[in-house]
């Protein structure tokens, strides 16, 4: 992963969520919640809190963390680099996402 990806990472894990897990998901489509309204389409990766994640998980340590990754999600990362994708939304604020070309 690049640097800026890394970065971003150990940002949201830093941000723990009590009683929630850490989750690496893989998602084809970006909406803010609020409002619906979609800010990126297309494959792309995210740390998102879960109490319990859905299906079968691995427990991956991820810069000093244990984070739930599906099977699915850890195939479709293999031999890729994930790079940081910023979003603008208005004057000063942004959404991220993580693409693996």
């Amino acid at each position: 992963m690049t640097p800026e990806a890394a970065n971003y990472i150990r940002s949201r894990l830093r941000d723990q969520e009590t009683g929630r897990l850490p989750c690496l998901v893989r998602g084809f489509g970006y909406a803010d919640a609020l409002s619906d309204v979609g800010y990126f389409e297309g494959e792309h990766f995210q740390i998102v809190y879960e109490e319990n994640p859905v299906g079968p998980v691995e427990q991956v340590e991820l810069f000093g963390n244990l984070v739930a990754v599906a099977p699915e999600t850890l195939r479709r990362l293999a031999n890729r680099v994930l790079m940081l994708h910023t979003i603008p939304q208005g004057i000063r604020s942004s959404k991220h996402v993580l693409l693996s070309p």
